[in-house]
Order: C-alpha cells, then structure tokens, then sequence
C-alpha cells in the first residue's frame, strides 16, 4: 500500500480560500503554480524519478464563515466548506488524488501547515515550498522523523560510553 501511495502519478488540487471578513488572497495562481511546480521537483528528485506531481490551481473561493467560526468548529470543517466551494466554481475535489487548502492565517491554528497521514487532505497557513512539500509527505504516508546524530559531539568525560557510531561522517 505503501509503495501504491508514494509511486506514479499523483493529480493534485491546489484551493485558494478566503474568509468573508478577510477577503485577501492567500496566494496568487502564479505562486502557486511556482510553489507546486517546485514541490514535483522536490518529489520527483527524492522518489528517483517514482512519484510526480501534477497540479491544477484551482478559483478563488470565498468560504461561507468567518475565521473565528472555523477557529471554534476546526480545520476539518474548513477543508469541507473550501472543497464544496470549489465543487460550486465548477472544479470536482473527487477528480483529485490529493488536495491542498491554502488560506490566511486564522486565530488559534498555530502552525504553518497539517497533513492527513496517509490520506487527504493538506491545510496551508503558509505558501513555502518546505511546508507545502513536508505536509505532501503526510499525504503520501511519512509521519516525522527522529533526529539522530551519528557522529560523537564533544561531551564532558563522564559521557564517553554514550552510543554513537564513531565511523559516521
């Protein structure tokens, strides 16, 4: 199943959502082309050529609540009402293998980006590559990693017997 979601082609639809008390733009169609388009780079290089992706930018869409509502009900619901928007602008979610949702920060949300491990569904506070590519790996499955340093940092001598692997560069 693994394999399934990390290989082939991967159709991808980008949502640009606005509040109705906050109708600025997220992102433009040109940066989030240019984003997407750095994303299948990014995807296409670390797969070795075994997963691409193919985006369609989708409307502007204006979600039907204001940003504290979503702030109180969560982010699942903001994703539901920016897919029916767009389904109502004319583009089907359900012809998508994947979707992001970008959209101006909301009060409470902390963080940058979330990701469904292993299935749909990207929210977007921010417009970076390295956020939009990170949630995309939730997507395709990929929790996070450990950090683990394989080389010896210089400890105090009373440390000497912690486990590094001494021939890591």
């Amino acid at each position: 199943a693994f394999q399934q979601a990390t290989h082939g082609v991967k159709r991808v639809l980008f949502v640009r959502a606005r509040f109705p008390d906050d109708l600025r733009e997220p992102i433009t169609v040109a940066e989030a082309t240019d984003v997407m388009r750095g994303a299948n780079e990014f995807f296409v290089a670390n797969s070795y050529n075994n997963l691409s992706l193919v985006s369609t930018v989708g409307p502007l869409v204006t979600l039907p609540q204001p940003k504290l509502y979503y702030a109180v009900i969560g982010p699942g619901a903001l994703r539901e009402d920016a897919l029916a928007a767009t389904r109502e602008a004319g583009v089907d979610p359900d012809a998508f293998d994947l979707d992001l949702v970008r959209f101006e920060s909301v009060p409470g949300f902390t963080w940058a980006g979330l990701g469904a491990v292993g299935g749909r569904g990207t929210w977007l506070q921010s417009s970076g590559l390295g956020v939009v590519c990170h949630e995309l790996g939730h997507n395709l499955g990929l929790s996070h990693a450990n950090f683990w340093r394989t080389t010896r940092p210089d400890f105090p001598d009373d440390t000497r017997n912690l486990p590094f692997d001494p021939d890591s560069e």
